[in-house]
């Protein structure tokens, strides 16, 4: 998860953000297909805040959040060194001049959104063919049924919590019994109907960011005291 102050949300996500996020796309996987979600919010630093800190008006963040650590890792190094370097201006046109480059000679559409809620945009990176694409996802769906892999893959999980924050839990109605054999789905939901769902419980597999698990200890608890009362 990456979040940083913003003055203007729209304007830096359709001009930082999207060249950040587009460069650290090509300069992490290179000649490697990946289909993935990110997960984009907009919220404001409080007031006491930004006013401690010398700003004169409203400060806003935007929150970037994806399965692959390596790409939002890409994404704060360079956007450290842009703070922080010394021949920052240099390091600038270099970026430019590469975004240019292969803008030139491959397609890229790209459109951001971020609202008070998370929102979920589909990215697909095809270096076969020389294509960009990321787009918001409009409605998630709030059934698993509806997802093609019944969210046994991060980049679901990540497009399903999207979907449930902006409908709420109203819209679940049943765990399908099909989803009983995921024991980290279970626990994902369970989370969600005690209200206790957060991203921060999900941990991805760093070989594999795909692959996910819901840590939750109390529920661990309830789970294996249920066990031993039915054992």
């Amino acid at each position: 998860m990456l979040t940083y102050p913003s003055n203007d949300v729209q304007s830096d996500l359709s001009r930082n953000w999207k060249a950040h996020l587009i460069y650290n796309l090509r300069k992490c996987f290179k000649n490697r297909f990946v289909s993935l979600t990110a997960l984009f919010e907009a919220g404001d630093v409080p007031s006491e805040l930004a006013t401690a800190a010398g700003a004169e008006g409203p400060v806003h963040t935007i929150t970037f959040i994806t399965n692959h650590a390596d790409l939002s890792g890409n994404i704060h190094t360079t956007v450290r060194a842009l703070w922080s370097a010394a021949e920052r201006r240099a390091l600038q046109e270099q970026i430019n001049k590469e975004l240019i480059a292969l803008q030139e000679s491959w397609v890229v559409y790209a459109q951001l959104v971020a609202g008070r809620q998370l929102t979920a945009h589909h990215i697909v990176y095809d270096p076969a063919r020389k294509r960009i694409d990321i787009e918001p996802v409009g409605r998630p769906s709030t059934l698993i049924e509806d997802y093609e892999e019944r969210l046994t893959t991060t980049r679901e999980l990540l497009t399903f919590v999207a979907g449930v924050g902006g409908a709420g839990i109203a819209a679940i109605v049943s765990l399908p019994e099909f989803a009983l054999d995921h024991y980290p789905l279970i626990k994902m939901y369970r989370a969600l109907l005690t209200h206790r769902l957060t991203l921060s419980n999900v941990r991805v597999n760093v070989a594999d960011p795909e692959e996910w698990d819901y840590v939750d200890p109390q529920l661990d608890a309830e789970f294996a005291s249920a066990a031993k009362t039915t054992a």
